[in-house]
């Protein structure tokens, strides 16, 4: 079983990359049916851009609540070179938490104008591996299984370049250590849609523009 994630670097959109969003003999080729094409369009579904590993992409798709609280499906579509036993592969993050100020120190997000603490918590997952800790810990503790990680999550509403609607969504993990530090996870892109304006409730979408380039290790 391949146990270990060991991030190497994000990569663009790759020019080669098939622009169907995954072929129907993949693992993850069902899943990204239910995602709008022109998001998928420029996944390096064929992992191209990684060739010693695999690619990840990362889509969310929930609500900001009338009770100001952040839900939903934070999913991690894995792409690999080969056709072997590394099978392209779907795992799914619940997403549960509240508006309100985030813990993160020197608050590098000086546009963002929502802050959300939020569980995240494995809810499905396909993949024959277990390597989420070592991607989403900086720390060298083992975590409780099943203990969810704690994410902290800023939201930039009115984002430089940005159409109406558009978001920028900020995401830093809480490593399970003593110290309660925070490291950046990355700026993801999405769209909101406010029943109201963007102080209040309304679907809310992300996708990591680029993809997480990551090889797996046996262990």
């Amino acid at each position: 079983m391949r146990a270990l994630f060991l991030p190497l670097a994000f990569v663009g959109a790759c020019t080669e990359a098939s622009e169907s969003g995954g072929s129907e003999d993949t693992g993850a080729g069902g899943a990204l049916e239910a995602i709008p094409e022109d998001i998928t369009a420029g996944w390096d579904v064929e992992s191209v851009g990684c060739p010693a590993g695999a690619t990840a992409y990362l889509y969310f798709e929930g609500e900001i609540t009338t009770d100001a609280e952040l839900r939903g499906t934070e999913s991690w579509f894995w792409f690999f070179p080969d056709d072997g036993d590394a099978t392209d592969c779907v795992d799914s993050f619940r997403l549960d938490g509240e508006e309100e100020p985030t813990p993160v120190p020197d608050d590098p997000c000086y546009s963002c104008d929502r802050d959300f603490t939020v569980d995240y918590v494995l809810d499905s997952m396909t993949c024959a591996w277990d390597g989420y800790e070592s991607l989403l810990d900086n720390d060298d503790q083992d975590r409780i299984e099943e203990e969810e990680y704690e994410l902290a999550l800023m939201l930039d509403t009115d984002p430089l370049s940005g159409d109406e609607g558009d978001v920028n969504v900020w995401t830093f993990f809480q490593d399970d250590s003593s110290n309660r530090t925070y490291h950046d996870h990355g700026v993801n892109e999405g769209v909101f849609v406010p029943e109201v304006d963007v102080n209040g409730h309304g679907t809310l979408t992300w996708v990591s523009p680029e993809a997480l380039c990551v090889e797996i290790v046996e262990g």
